[in-house]
C-alpha cells in the first residue's frame, strides 16, 4: 500500500471530510491561518461561493441562491491547498505521491481544525482522482480503458468530438461511488465543477493537446459518528481503497504495466 505508479496518470486529488457546521467559522479564521501557515500553507484566499437549491415544498417549486464563505490555504509551490467551509476540510493536491502522505496532510488539517473549534461529530469522508489517459500510435485509448467505458468513442471513427460517461453506484448503506469517464480531442478536460484550478498542474498534463481520456472517481462514505481521528483514518483509508478499485476496473492491465 502507498506505493505509486512511476508513471500514474493521476493529476489532481481531493481529500473531504465534512462535519458540524460551524456557523461562527468566520471568527476562527485568523488563528487557523496562523496554524496553517506553520504547517507551510502560507498562501490565504477568502471567497464566496454561491450555490443553487430548489424547494419543492412549495408551489410551484421556487429556486434558493445560498452564498457561502469559504478561506483557501495554499502551499508556496502551489502544488497543494487547504480549503475549509464551515461544515468541512478538504485538501487537494496536483503533485499526489502516496496514500500515506495524502492522508497524513489531511488528517493534519482536520487536526488543527478541531483544537480550534472543537468539532462534535463527522457525517461524510470523502476521495476523489482524476486520471489523464493519453493515447500513442501503440497503444490507442481502446486498449487502454475497459471497453464498456468508451461510450462512443473509437480510434477508427473520426466523426466523433467528445464522448461522456457517468454512473453512480451505491456499495452497502453508506458508501458512494460516482464514475465519469470523458474521452476528448484537445487540452486536459478538467471538470467544470472544478474549474477553474488554481493550483499548478504538472506540465506533462498540462502539454496536452489531443486525444485522451480523464477518469475521474468519486468515492464516498456518508454515516455520521463521533469526531474521532482514528475513525476518520480508517473510513479515509476505506474510501481510498473503494476509489483505487473503481481505477483499476476501469482500465486495463497493459495500462497498469506502462504506468508501473
Amino acid at each position: 500500500m502507498g506505493e505509486k505508479m512511476q508513471h500514474a496518470p493521476i493529476f489532481f486529488t481531493i481529500g473531504q471530510v465534512r462535519f458540524n457546521p460551524i456557523l461562527d467559522m468566520h471568527r476562527h479564521i485568523e488563528a487557523l491561518q496562523t496554524e496553517f501557515r506553520k504547517y507551510s500553507f502560507s498562501g490565504f484566499n477568502e471567497e464566496d461561493v454561491s450555490s443553487i437549491q430548489v424547494e419543492t415544498s412549495s408551489i410551484p417549486p421556487r429556486i434558493v441562491t445560498n452564498n457561502q464563505k469559504r478561506w483557501r490555504f495554499t502551499n508556496s509551490k502551489k502544488t497543494g491547498e487547504i480549503i475549509l467551509s464551515p461544515n468541512s476540510v478538504l485538501y487537494r493536491t496536483t503533485q499526489y505521491e502516496t496514500s500515506e502522505e495524502f492522508m497524513a496532510r489531511l488528517l493534519h488539517a482536520i487536526r488543527i481544525v478541531h483544537k480550534e473549534v472543537n468539532l462534535d461529530y463527522v457525517e461524510q469522508i470523502g476521495f476523489r482522482t482524476l486520471d489523464a489517459i493519453r493515447p500513442d500510435e501503440e497503444h490507442p485509448l481502446d486498449v487502454l480503458i475497459k471497453p464498456e467505458l468508451l461510450g462512443f468513442y473509437s480510434s477508427t471513427d473520426d466523426d466523433i468530438k467528445q464522448s461522456i460517461l457517468e454512473g453512480t453506484s451505491q456499495i452497502g448503506s453508506a458508501h458512494f461511488l460516482v464514475r465519469r469517464v470523458v474521452i476528448i480531442h484537445g487540452g486536459l478536460g478538467i471538470p467544470i465543477d472544478l474549474m477553474p484550478i488554481s493550483l499548478e498542474i504538472d506540465a506533462r498534463f498540462k502539454s496536452i493537446n489531443g486525444w485522451h481520456a480523464v477518469l475521474d472517481t468519486d468515492y464516498a462514505a456518508r454515516e455520521q459518528f463521533d469526531f474521532d481521528i482514528d475513525s476518520i483514518k480508517g473510513r479515509l483509508q476505506e474510501v481510498k481503497e473503494g476509489a483505487s478499485r473503481a481505477f483499476h476496473g476501469a482500465v486495463s492491465k497493459v495500462a497498469l504495466e506502462l504506468w508501473r
